[in-house]
């Protein structure tokens, strides 16, 4: 893309906490105040995800590479560091509400999904396409349904 001339808007998420909004940009994890206290609680997922047999951290679910890094690309995975600063600066119980301009990509769904069963919290995710409830490690999209949408769509 970088050849042809063509730029990729970063990925951005915005999450509201103690009523103040705060953006999270793709690959600008250490520039926020609490960037080491979002990447601690980021790896203790991957930890448990990986010792219930998941890879949460890696698009792991895509064979194709072509495949891979255009999920990559549309997703920026931005929404993971909004969720995490949401979890540590919300009450516990209290829905974390994010909202991204890309894609959500598979591997950054199967987390939240995680995520939502280990803490019993709802979250959402408003990405270009669709809102993600996910409440008990489900999410209201339909999961199958909503990638073969997505992936008709690219």
């Amino acid at each position: 893309m970088k050849e042809a001339g063509l730029v990729l808007d970063p990925g951005c998420s915005w999450v509201e906490a103690k009523g103040k909004v705060h953006a999270f940009l793709t690959g600008d994890n250490c520039h926020h105040p609490q960037a080491k206290d979002i990447n601690v609680v980021l790896e203790g997922f991957y930890e448990k995800m990986k010792e219930a047999g998941h890879d949460g951290q890696d698009c792991g679910c895509i064979d194709d590479e072509a495949d891979r890094s255009k999920a990559e690309m549309f997703c920026g995975h931005s929404e993971r560091q909004a969720i995490a600063f949401g979890l540590i600066n919300t009450a516990p119980g209290l829905p974390i509400w994010v909202t991204k301009n890309l894609y959500m990509c598979r591997s950054c769904h199967s987390l939240v999904k995680f995520i939502s069963k280990v803490v019993r919290r709802e979250i959402s995710v408003r990405d270009t396409e669709e809102f993600h409830h996910f409440k008990d490690g489900e999410c209201s999209c339909g999961d199958e349904s909503y990638w073969e949408e997505i992936n008709n769509k690219r």
